[in-house]
């Protein structure tokens, strides 16, 4: 009896030391423990038996940014559902644990993609919002199937049905869905797979189906002469949830790229929803002998201020700073607002967009040291409010020059008496000004409206500015002698005039903007486009290197992902 006591007491422990906010250290206790607790069953408060992913395992889910698809940061989140995903009522995840091995989460998706960001899911008999609603040994292409990604797979000639029907007569999931697809079309391992339904079932029953789910996982793994069990990975549909609902136990990631980007996440998750959560850094293992590791090596949030205030003095500690060294001006934050509003401009003499932030009271003594941290905490932060993104645009440069503006400038208040305009309530600035040079800024006090060149054009050798760059696009059908015989679809796009041959510094924003009315311009915009970020971003690339000039221009989803740059460039911007 005492054998059990730890794993009835373990969700309990989990769910006591998830109450409040977690530092990185405490994460990665329950994380490890987790991940090394390998039961085929949980035991519940009652004795009964629940699902081993109430007291063991990890639920990772793999993401991606908006950047990696030609967005901005604040066009989504990456811990809130798509519409279709809500729509559907499931997503993805994959379950890790010490016994259940795979490497890094690898997807195919018009050429593979290895999602490593994301979130590890906070699960326990006390989040329902986490409760598995099936679940495969291999990815079963949930995407496709009906019932909530768990019933047929619309891509296959075959009913899928759940594991509890299939598999009876002593059938094994080994060899009805491993051995027919393991020496070609491997996909259709996971693709043509039963699942393992849990849903409108008792905890006893569930308890069954994710062990039944486990110990297909690992009979898949204990084939001899193969690695494609470790080179794939389980998976488990979980419920969609309403934005900011989903528990998170940490954002994940497993190198620097992966790591910047779940530096992000944690940022904007802690601006939209207030709650801290860690970074857990994760190294899967290289082969079947070795197992994960877990640290907090990602995670740049600072060690809590001592309670007592230890080594700080009181104008510190009011101002939210830590004074590194001898500098009392490195600042816990340097913003405690950013927010984004619409005003009446008197020298543009227009409502106007503006960004309105308040700096803390650390950030307004900073000196010329802590300008650029204090500077991407603003885009930062302003990109991640609603709308924000696409009102910041490209326009940092000339916001960066009014807000440094507002630090250095002194104007005389009504008794004509110096005033330091860094101490005003709240700085706004206004994306649309153009950007000058920074003595001019001054002498505009911070409120320029003239540039060296006219707004659209730059100025002071500063790239071109584009409050839009897409006049209008539209589908349409076309004909290619590369592809006789068929009509093509293909984006007719017409670009504004200070778009015309875009550099590197805009082909994100101009991808953004030509993606998004390309959506809208037709019911079926999204089909057209379809999961091509990456050939129609090269194909425009191409046409603005060569064809700087030409408008329209025309870019057609049908040409390959797989295409390089230099490939696309010298196919004359048509690969095929």
């Amino acid at each position: 009896m005492n054998r059990l006591v730890p794993l009835m007491a373990l969700p309990f422990l989990m769910q006591a030391t998830l109450a409040h906010a977690q530092s990185c250290a405490e994460a990665l206790k329950t994380v490890e423990q987790l991940y090394n607790n390998t039961v085929d069953q949980c035991v519940g408060a009652n004795g009964e038996p629940t699902p081993a992913s109430d007291c063991s395992g990890l639920m990772v889910r793999g993401t991606e940014r908006p950047e990696a698809s030609g967005g901005n940061a604040g066009d989504w989140y990456v811990w809130n559902d798509s519409p279709g995903v809500k729509e559907r009522g499931t997503t993805a995840a994959t379950f890790v644990r010490k016994d259940i091995l795979n490497r890094e989460i690898v997807v195919f998706k018009d050429g593979w993609r290895n999602y490593n960001s994301g979130y590890i899911v906070k699960s326990g008999p006390n989040e329902p919002k986490t409760r598995a609603a099936c679940a495969a040994p291999a990815d079963l292409w949930g995407d496709e199937r009906a019932d909530q990604g768990c019933g047929d797979n619309k891509k296959t000639a075959e009913i899928e049905q759940f594991c509890q029907d299939a598999l009876k007569d002593n059938k094994t999931w080994v060899d009805t869905y491993f051995k027919p697809n393991m020496t070609e079309n491997t996909e259709y391992i996971g693709g043509k797979s039963c699942t393992y339904n849990m849903r409108n079932m008792s905890d006893a029953e569930r308890a069954q189906a994710f062990k039944s789910f486990l110990e297909a996982r690992r009979d898949f793994q204990n084939v001899p002469n193969q690695d494609i069990a470790f080179n794939s990975y389980t998976e488990v549909r979980i419920p969609s949830t309403a934005d900011n609902e989903r528990p998170i136990l940490a954002f994940h990631c497993t190198d620097n790229d992966s790591c910047a980007d779940a530096v992000k996440n944690q940022t904007e998750y802690k601006q939209v929803t207030g709650k801290d959560v860690p970074i857990i850094k994760i190294t899967f293992p290289k082969d079947k002998n070795t197992a994960a590791t877990f640290s907090c090596d990602a995670d740049p949030r600072p060690a809590p201020v001592p309670a007592t205030g230890v080594g700080l003095t009181d104008a510190q500690k009011e101002a939210g700073g830590w004074g590194k060294g001898s500098d009392p001006k490195q600042c816990a934050r340097y913003f405690d607002s950013v927010t984004w509003i619409n005003r009446w401009d008197d020298y543009l003499k227009a409502f106007v967009d503006s960004v309105s932030a308040v700096p803390s009271e650390c950030g307004r003594i900073i000196g010329p040291d802590q300008t650029d941290k204090a500077f991407r905490e603003l885009e930062q932060k302003g990109k991640a409010a609603p709308g924000g993104a696409k009102k910041w645009s490209d326009r940092s440069e000339t916001l960066r020059r009014q807000y440094v503006c507002h630090l250095a400038l002194t104007v005389k208040d009504a008794n004509g008496s110096d005033s330091e305009v860094r101490y005003k309530h709240e700085y706004n600035l206004e994306p649309v000004r153009p950007y000058v040079s920074h003595e001019q800024s001054i002498r505009d006090n911070c409120n320029s409206i003239k540039a060296d060149a006219p707004v659209g054009g730059g100025g002071g050798g500063t790239p071109a500015q584009c409050p839009d760059y897409i006049k209008s696009v539209k589908w349409m059908d076309r004909t290619y002698a590369e592809y006789p015989g068929r009509k093509i679809k293909a984006l007719e796009v017409t670009y504004n005039d200070c778009a015309f041959g875009f550099g590197p510094d805009k082909t994100a924003a101009v991808m953004a903007e030509m993606k998004k009315k390309a959506l809208a311009a037709d019911p079926q915009g999204a089909k057209y486009w379809g999961d091509k970020d990456t050939t129609m971003r090269r194909q425009s690339i191409c046409l603005a290197q060569k064809y700087a000039k030409k408008n329209p221009v025309y870019v057609e989803s049908v040409r390959p992902n797989e295409a390089t740059q230099e490939q696309v460039n010298a196919a004359d911007c048509n690969p095929k």
